[in-house]
């Protein structure tokens, strides 16, 4: 988590990369802080926004999705895990939709 933490410290363009580093943190810190983890996940879908990367943007509302869990926010928690099943099964990302469909069964 601390190397994690300083790679994002450390790297300012506002690109794919840091989005994917948001990405982990806010699974991460579903674990630790889910408080910190939702914070960073405010911060990733605006990044996600501006990028117009709708496959990551389902990433991260699956991340949020836990951090919500993680507090027992059950309904905002299975309204993003929703969301992310959706989009991906729009797209056609069938790797995705298992993942997240497991994430909503959870």
């Amino acid at each position: 988590m601390d190397r994690l933490l300083q790679l994002n410290a450390g790297y300012t363009q506002q690109d794919e990369r840091k989005l994917r580093i948001l990405i982990q943190l806010t699974r991460e810190f579903a674990a630790t802080d889910p408080g910190k983890g939702l914070l960073t996940a405010d911060d990733a879908l605006a990044l996600a926004g501006k990028l117009n990367n709708s496959g990551l943007l389902s990433d991260v509302w699956m991340a949020k999705a836990e951090n919500h869990k993680a507090k027992k926010q059950y309904a905002e928690a299975l309204r993003l895990f929703e969301q992310s099943l959706s989009l991906s099964y729009v797209q056609g990302d069938r790797c995705r939709v298992s993942e997240f469909a497991a994430g909503l069964g959870s």
